[in-house]
C-alpha cells in the first residue's frame, strides 16, 4: 500500500483559500485542520482521502472537492475534508462539529 502526503502549507495560504470561498462563512476550524496539515498536506491511503491544498492532485484538493460536493443546497452547511469509498468526512458549520 502506498501512502502519499505533501509538505505543510503556510497558515496564511490555507486561510486565504478558504476565506476566498464565501460559502465556508469563515466557520471552518482552521487551527484543528492546520494540525493535520503540519503532518501532511493531504493524504491518500488505502482508499481514504483527507484533503489538503493540492492543486496538482484533484483527489487531494479541498477546493475542488467542495466545489463539487457543495453544489446541492442540502450540502451548503458542510465543509468536506475527506472521503473514503462509502463515507464523507465533513465539518458541519451550523453545529460546529465533525460528521462522518
Amino acid at each position: 500500500m502506498e501512502m502519499k502526503s505533501r509538505p505543510l502549507l503556510k497558515k496564511r495560504k490555507l486561510r486565504n483559500i478558504l476565506n476566498g470561498q464565501k460559502k465556508f462563512h469563515n466557520q471552518f476550524p482552521y487551527e484543528d485542520y492546520l494540525f493535520f496539515l503540519k503532518l501532511a498536506n493531504g493524504l491518500n491511503f488505502n482508499g481514504l482521502f483527507l484533503y489538503g491544498l493540492q492543486l496538482e492532485d484533484d483527489d487531494l484538493n479541498i477546493q475542488l472537492a467542495n466545489n463539487t460536493w457543495r453544489e446541492s443546497k442540502y450540502m451548503q452547511n458542510y465543509v468536506f475534508i475527506g472521503e473514503d469509498s462509502i463515507s464523507f468526512f465533513v465539518w458541519n458549520m451550523m453545529e460546529k462539529n465533525m460528521k462522518f
